[in-house]
């Protein structure tokens, strides 16, 4: 396991590649809270300062009953409780794009699953039990991957 010493995180508003006191260290930083750089010290040439991916915070939602798989799921932690039948339908009808992604919680008593209409779920598609939970994932052409405690 590697160990950084001396690391810290800094808000910017800008590029962090014209802040000179930015070029050297281990830091990671948001800039305006939105995009996430990290200063790689093997870059010889170029920019020292790469944008990685926009932070995300996961939109937290309690559901009960069954429906649809929707693109306002995306980057949600859900906990569902009841008999509940999460419905993937292809990507045209849901909006939800390749690379999207969501997490499911079954809560209490009842069951959570998921079923195919007009779309290839990989992985099994029923939670194991009570606070087994779920990563679905669009890999594209109306084809989704779950991740997680399921059962067949």
């Amino acid at each position: 396991m590697a160990h950084l010493k001396n690391t810290a995180t800094a808000i910017v508003t800008s590029n962090p590649n014209g802040i000179a006191s930015l070029q050297s260290g281990n830091i990671r930083l948001a800039n305006d809270g939105v995009d996430t750089w990290d200063f790689i010290i093997s870059n010889s040439t170029g920019s020292k300062w790469v944008k990685q991916s926009s932070l995300t915070k996961y939109d937290i939602k309690s559901n009960t009953g069954s429906r649809n798989l929707l693109a306002s799921d995306r980057d949600t932690y859900q906990e569902n409780s009841g008999n509940t039948v999460i419905t993937i339908v292809r990507d045209s009808i849901s909006g939800i794009e390749k690379g999207d992604s969501g997490v499911f919680c079954r809560n209490g008593s009842g069951t959570l699953e998921f079923a195919e209409a007009g779309s290839t779920i990989r992985g099994n598609k029923k939670l194991r039990e009570d606070g087994s939970a779920v990563t679905w994932i669009a890999l594209g052409n109306d084809t989704y991957r779950l991740i997680g405690d399921t059962i067949v």
